[in-house]
């Protein structure tokens, strides 16, 4: 290596088809992007089970071999721009030599070998190109052609040549340099091999770079300082150390050796085993055990144990809730998030290091609550904008396809369409999306923003240097909770060799590709001569012509001495221009010396030099061996070594049809308090029209998605991780459990845009607006209002009259059953395998995951139906939140709560063997007691205040307190059989739940009971963007609102099963008639007291506007779990912060008495002698009441000294208050 060495040669993976009679019957899926599609404004994709027009059975042409090479990861990855939404692409190269040779075995060697070059223009483009492509110069879609390849003979670089342009994607096409019929001509060649014997051995090697140095990915490290940090940016790595080395010229290279040419061979394609679906991979391989485990319940496999350790929650298995937390992960993983806009905290500086961390201040700067309010301003109006921009989308293209179609839809013009679109006009809906764009910059400017960490960061500097913080405080961003949307369906398909192509193969353990200097090349093929000269000094035949070398002698074929042999396309000078010339004779000859097909060849180079008459078949087979195990060899070998062929097969997509038959909401479908599920009258058939319920249809939904190996990949790492936390002898017992999991054979993928398509949107490529086409009244164009932001292609094929839709068509969210009608696989070349036909009666039964198994299933002969229960199809969550002055008031989250009376209404201790609530402010401040005392006509239910309360009769605490006097004044109402009854089902629910700490009380009220906060929470269906209508034509001025919105969704609070959830019960208002109990204990004697069932669940919309309150009584240190199963669990929990300030801060009283006690002096009066606990710290008094007086005495601690005093002892009645006491010792 030198540091003039400016040549960078970067390994890539070459793969080889080879085509034949044969191999073309075995089935292909080979298709091409029409882009003619576009200008009519139809997607350039061709549907997943459309008549391929790449059609190989019958067409001879085809045969030969197709070469395919993959380009770095480096160029494949894109850079995302969070400020304009768009990716970028690093260029890829533009030119290509391959050079073929073929080695024929029943030929003399000078006559052995014949070569063949071919250069590939990647960029060319016009009518004769290889491949359909867009014209990248063009400002409206124009489809052109791309690619080219032409003889290596005779070729010169052109004179002119397109603006850089080539990428690993193409216009609407991630999969461009992945599937090897989009790039045909580009990143792949087909060799037809009509110069080829068969029985010929096939070598070729691949050598690429950049046609424009300033194209190059290594332009930025032209500079010696710059050249490790671009290497790091690329993830290449090169060694020795590079530093004061150049390098700027990218230089890629693949070869592949001893593909044995054959007009009859044909490889067997692989074999599916079985196909799972679940709402995850996860789910779906855990089906796949659960079903190997029944049939085979001596291969030793736990699935529940399996499963959890998946989620990481093997260690809770064993604990009281272990099997319900793992349910409500398995639950959430189900679906995606999005994000849910953000919150504005100031929080303790982190501390330097030099010290402790200095106390910060408790109390927010008075700032902070607007800036959270400017927040949720610009939260919400980015939403809304970017629904906006969807709609707009839609109506852009629905215009284009109206115009392209030549019957064009009934009671629609042109003219209205452009009305829309005009953002000139400020009612239209372009006008309305400019609007709002105005307004989201600047509810912008309110916050600190930024499209970068960096940029935000300087924005908050900026902001916090005009709003100061307190001392030792900063201010952070953090994350309101997401929106959440239900995920595609899964399936994982066993046993179509997954693993034989790795798209990364070469990178090392460290993630990084070794890459080498051109200095770096293997320059010379070492062989011995140890074994091919007896001790004798005689050849193996027994011969001694001639000086034979001792046998000590090490023979080298050097580069040089190859680089002019048969098996190398050479160049001529007029392959001077080339910049790359000497770089593909060097490789070429590297790659001679590592192909055993030139064995002989090498062998008799040696042979040759060290004077030998022959090459003797031990010096052949020596040289053979070395060849192929690349050793002996002088220089650096590549990262990937000249591969020995074998009919490649890489799974690369999915192609899925299903038949979905949507089942009525309202009708059909039950929600038991965890999960939907559909039932229906024995001998219903589908559709099965009935009261109430619209009629229905089944219908299609295919699609092509990309697979990945990723379940076997993730579940291997993390058990690797997880056996270095193990001891010996476990982690040896688990080690060939985990060495198994290299070997299971699995493919998974989503089935991408099922959802989308149930809305009728296609996740197809599609066409976008051109952003040159600006309005000129405004300078907008509709490419700048629809931004970079998600879009999909409404589904609407060709002219419909204009009348109501046709019903089965589009879905207002997803609720139904579907069945598979094909599954198939398609590798990178188009080679296909059918994974499962519903046509055929050997079909592969799919094994369904829980969660989709349905309770009956529609009766038409399908034999397996998998089933998806009502899901949103727009983002949503449960917004939480606490309306302390009760029902109907300002809500606000938890996170915003500065104090306890911001979420907590009161606190109540109920005292069990008092009968009796003592109730406090949010304060901890004692309030009084509610108790059954004797009336006049008999037992009742009283208020009876504490010393000193400012809340003396329930009028004034319902005045002071609302929630909390309503509570008990309902229970006044209900009478005292009620009030026992509650007090009941409130001790005997504390028995079933577990507070953290395991029930080792923390604060002092826990020695008159266990504190519960009565809260009213509020529960808000919120959207992150209004629901999708019905995008059909007679709906594009006339939309139907949505039914989601008005729908209501019942919901489950509390779980009694649960001994980690801290509900007791609710009321749906403050004095409400009953209390809807976690746990109803037996023998209870009113129905004050009730059972929660799904007849009486509370209910929400997600319609941004309406909002369910709910009267809480809860334990404060646990949360409150709500379940809908249309989206995750979510909790009502309070901050722990504040209950914990608010219950250290709780004075506790108790009724006391009546007692006999004395009087004593002290310094600060009298006081009343009484027994005190010595392990609990505070400050102990004594309150009686005389009258309408309240009079407070010191405590003085009894002792054993006997005393005569000279008053007797009094009987007193009271309350035993203690206040700022300390945790007791242990």
């Amino acid at each position: 290596m030198s540091p003039v060495d400016t040549t960078l040669l970067v390994p890539i993976q070459l793969q080889a088809l080879q085509v034949n009679p044969g191999v073309r019957a075995q089935g292909f899926r080979r298709w091409r992007m029409d882009y003619t599609q576009l200008p009519g404004f139809g997607s350039p994709e061709p549907d997943a089970f459309a008549e391929p027009r790449l059609d190989w059975a019958g067409d001879a042409d085809s045969d030969g071999v197709h070469l395919q090479w993959v380009l770095p990861a480096a160029m494949r990855t894109g850079h995302h721009d969070a400020a304009d939404g768009t990716t970028a692409y690093p260029l890829a190269p533009n030119r290509w030599m391959v050079a073929r040779s073929a080695t024929r075995v029943d030929r003399a060697p000078g006559d052995r070998v014949r070569t063949r070059g071919w250069v590939v223009e990647s960029d060319y483009l016009g009518p004769d190109g290889a491949s359909p492509y867009l014209d990248p110069a063009a400002r409206t879609p124009t489809p052109t052609r791309i690619g080219r390849v032409l003889p290596l003979a005779g070729w010169r670089e052109p004179a002119e040549r397109p603006a850089p342009f080539l990428t690993a994607v193409a216009p609407g096409n991630i999969t461009f340099a992945a599937y090897q019929p989009h790039a045909v001509g580009v990143f792949s060649l087909h060799d037809p091999a009509d110069d080829v014997e068969d029985g010929s051995t096939l070598s070729y090697v691949v050598v690429g770079w950049y046609a424009d140095p300033a194209s190059d990915v290594l332009a930025p490290a032209r500079q010696p300082a710059g050249l490790a940090a671009r290497l790091a940016e690329l993830g290449w790595s090169v060694g020795p150390d590079p530093a004061g080395c150049v390098a700027d010229t990218t230089v890629c290279h693949g070869a592949i050796r001893a593909l044995t040419y054959s007009r009859t061979f044909a490889a067997p394609r692989p074999a599916p085993a079985a196909l799972a679906v679940g709402n995850t991979s996860v789910d779906a391989v855990s089906a796949l055990i659960r079903d190997r485990a029944a049939r085979q319940p001596d291969a030793g496999l736990d699935p529940d144990l399996l499963e959890a350790f998946q989620y990481d929650l093997l260690h809770t298995l064993d604990e009281p809730d272990g099997p319900a937390l793992l349910a409500t992960r398995i639950h959430d993983a189900w679906f995606t998030a999005r994000p849910g806009g953000s919150v504005w905290q100031v929080v303790a500086a982190q501390p330097d290091g030099a010290g402790p961390p200095a106390e910060p201040s408790t109390a927010d700067p008075d700032w902070l609550a607007e800036l959270n309010r400017a927040q949720a301003r610009y939260d919400l109006a980015a939403r809304r904008l970017a629904a906006l921009q969807r709609e707009l989308y839609e109506l852009w293209w629905k215009r284009g396809r109206y115009n392209a179609l030549h019957y064009r839809p009934e009671g629609l013009t042109d003219d209205r369409f452009a009305a829309e679109l005009d953002p000139g006009r400020p009612e239209s809906l372009a006008g309305r999306v400019a609007a709002l764009r105005r307004e989201v910059e600047r509810a912008r400017t309110d916050v600190p923003w930024g499209a970068s960490q960096q940029e935000l960061a300087a924005a908050m500097d900026a902001y916090t240097a005009r709003h100061p913080l307190p001392p030792h405080t900063v201010l952070k961003r953090a994350d309101l909770p997401s929106f959440r949307s239900a995920a595609d369906p899964v399936v994982v398909i066993a046993g179509v060799r997954a693993g034989t192509f790795d798209e990364n193969l070469g990178t090392g353990a460290d993630g990084l590709l070794p890459c080498r200097f051109a200095g770096q090349l293997v320059t010379a093929l070492t062989l011995p001569l140890a074994g091919l000269v007896g001790p004798d000094g005689r050849l193996p035949d027994g011969s001694a012509p001639g000086p034979i070398p001792p046998p000590g002698v090490q023979i080298p074929v050097n580069a040089s001495d190859v680089a002019g042999a048969p098996g190398i396309v050479p160049l001529t000078d007029q392959h001077g221009g080339v910049p790359v010339a000497a770089a593909f004779v060097a490789l070429q000859a590297e790659a001679y010396l590592l192909d055993p097909a030139h064995a002989a060849e090498v062998a008799a180079i040696a042979a040759e030099r060290v004077g030998l008459p022959w090459a003797t078949a031990e010096l052949t087979t020596a040289a053979e061996q070395l060849m192929a195990a690349g050793s002996g060899v002088t220089g650096t070998l590549p990262a990937i070594l000249p591969q020995r062929w074998s009919q490649p097969w890489a799974p690369l997509f999915l192609e899925w049809q299903t038949t979905y038959y949507p089942l009525p909401l309202d009708t059909l479908w039950t929600f038991d308090g965890t999960s939907y599920d559909a039932s229906w009258p024995t001998g219903w058939t589908y559709p099965g029209p009935g009261p109430g319920q619209k009629p229905g249809r089944p219908f299609s939904i295919s699609g092509r998605s990309l697979l990945t190996p990723q379940p076997a990949a993730t579940f291997k790492a993390r058990l690797d991780t997880y056996l270095t936390t193990l001891p010996e002898p476990t982690r040896t017992a688990l080690s060939s459990f985990a060495a198994s999991v290299d070997s299971w054979d699995l493919l998974a993928q989503a089935l991408s845009g099922f959802n989308e398509q149930l809305a009728l949107r296609s996740p197809a490529s599609l066409r976008t607006p051109d952003a040159a086409d600006v309005d000129p009244a405004t300078g907008l164009s509709i490419a700048e209002l629809i931004g970079g932001g998600g879009v999909a292609m409404p589904m609407v094929d060709g002219p419909v009259t204009y009348g109501p839709p046709e019903p089965g068509g589009f879905q207002a969210l997803r609720a139904g059953q579907f069945a598979f009608a094909q599954v198939r696989v398609v590798d990178r070349f188009g080679q296909s395998i059918d994974v499962y036909d519903g046509r055929l009666a050997d079909a592969l039964t799919p094994t369904i995951a829980e969660g989709m198994v349905p309770q009956q299933s529609i009766d038409t002969g399908v034999a397996t139906f998998i089933q998806l229960p009502p899901r949103l199809l727009e983002p949503a969550r449960l917004d939480v939140g606490f309306a302390p002055a009760g029902p109907g008031q300002p809500s606000r989250p938890g996170g915003d709560a500065r104090a306890a009376g911001d979420v907590v209404c009161a606190w109540i201790v109920p005292s069990p063997l008092d009968e009796a609530l003592a109730c406090y402010a949010p304060d901890g401040t004692a309030l009084g007691e509610l108790t059954e005392t004797a009336g006049l006509t008999g037992p009742q239910i009283s208020w009876l205040p504490a010393p000193g309360s400012a809340c003396p009769t329930l009028d004034l605490l319902t005045g002071d307190f609302p929630v909390l006097g309503g509570f008990l004044r309902g229970l006044t109402v209900a009478g005292p059989a009620a009030f026992a009854d509650l007090l009941r089902t409130v001790d005997a629910t504390l028995w079933t739940i577990d507070p953290p700490g395991g029930g080792d009380e923390t604060y002092l009220a826990a020695l008159a009971g266990r504190p519960l906060a009565l809260v009213c929470a509020t529960l808000h269906g919120r959207s992150a963007r209004p629901p999708r209508t019905d995008p059909q034509w007679p709906r594009t001025f006339d939309p139907v609102p949505s039914p989601v919105s008005a729908h209501v969704f019942p919901v489950r609070v509390g779980d009694a099963a649960l001994r980690g959830d801290g509900l007791i019960g609710y009321l749906s208002y403050p004095d409400g008639g009953y209390f809807q109990a976690a746990y109803r204990p037996s023998g209870l004697t009113t129905d004050y007291v009730r059972p929660i069932d799904p007849d009486s669940f509370p209910a929400v919309r997600f319609d941004d506007a309406e909002r369910t309150d709910l009267i809480v009584l809860m334990d404060p240190r646990l949360p409150v779990h709500l379940v809908t199963d249309i989206l995750p669990v979510t909790t009502l929990t309070l901050p722990q912060r504040l209950v914990a300030d608010a219950l250290a801060a709780m004075a506790l009283t108790v009724r006391f008495g009546p007692l006999l006690t004395d009087l004593q002096a002290s310094a600060a009066g009298p006081a009343i002698v009484l027994p005190r606990p010595p392990q609990v710290d505070g400050t102990w008094s004594w309150s009686e009441r005389d009258g309408a007086d309240v009079t407070t005495f010191d405590i003085a601690p009894a002792d054993g000294a006997a005393r005569f005093p000279g008053t007797p002892p009094a009987v007193r009645s009271g309350w035993l208050r203690l206040h700022g006491g300390r945790r007791p010792p242990q």
